[in-house]
């Protein structure tokens, strides 16, 4: 399940994306990916890869015999798993790719921008 791991990670640092143009200064690399819609398409490739509607529709079945009193059945979980798993193969490696060319220059950015400040704080 480490793909999944992946998966959630990378939607949890997706979701601080609105907040992040309140902090950037003009002209930053942090600026270019946001006005360029990049980071949208990227998400937006990312969810059409996945089929959404699968993954609900199992665990909506499960949450049913839950909410029933019914036991539910372990393998619909393994199913939905090697589903998430399987798609998450095929979907990962283009993700981590557009998501590294997106986020490269942000991070370089940052650390010049660090170093830059640590040498001025070194200086005083």
């Amino acid at each position: 399940m480490h793909r999944l791991t992946a998966f959630l990670l990378t939607a949890c640092a997706l979701s601080f994306v609105p907040a992040l143009p309140a902090q950037a200064q003009a002209d930053h690399a942090l600026d270019r990916v946001l006005a360029g819609g990049a980071l949208e398409r990227l998400v937006t490739g990312m969810l059409a890869r996945l089929d959404v509607d699968a993954l609900i529709a199992g665990f909506e079945r499960t949450a049913e015999a839950a909410a029933q009193g019914r036991a539910v059945d372990p393998a619909e979980f393994d199913q939905l798993g090697r589903h998430l798993d399987r798609q998450l193969a095929e979907s990962a490696p283009q993700l981590a790719r557009g998501a590294a060319g997106l986020l490269g220059p942000v991070l370089r950015e940052l650390r010049a921008e660090l170093g830059r400040e640590l040498t001025t704080a070194e200086g005083d």
